[in-house]
């Protein structure tokens, strides 16, 4: 997986506004995946983000923390690839998974339990 963080321009400084996995292989959308948030990511305007990209929204609810790997995230695929069916979408024309960063930073800051 790669991963892309997306800048915009608020109130005169850049603030990361997407954090964007794109991957290659199938994923396993009966599951969910764990990754640790951080670099090395690539940096690009939030303009360059390409909206015919086949991406799936994650959302703050998709996200958790992992009881066994400090610092890194969980997101729950089997509730995305079902809102993705409800909608009339495939998870096979999927090839990224976009996140608000301020999401990921309030799911990071709850405490284990």
């Amino acid at each position: 997986m790669r991963a892309t963080i997306y800048f915009d321009f608020i109130d005169d400084s850049e603030k990361p506004i997407w954090y964007v996995l794109e991957f290659e292989d199938y994923l396993t959308w009966d599951q969910t995946i764990y990754f640790r948030p951080m670099g090395p990511f690539e940096k690009k305007d939030s303009h360059d983000f390409d909206e015919n990209n086949a991406g799936a929204t994650v959302l703050i609810d998709d996200l958790k923390q992992s009881l066994f790997q400090e610092g890194h995230l969980g997101i729950n695929l089997p509730s995305i690839r079902d809102r993705l069916e409800r909608e009339g979408f495939y998870t096979d024309q999927i090839k990224s998974l976009v996140m608000q960063v301020g999401d990921i930073e309030e799911v990071m800051q709850l405490e284990s339990y």
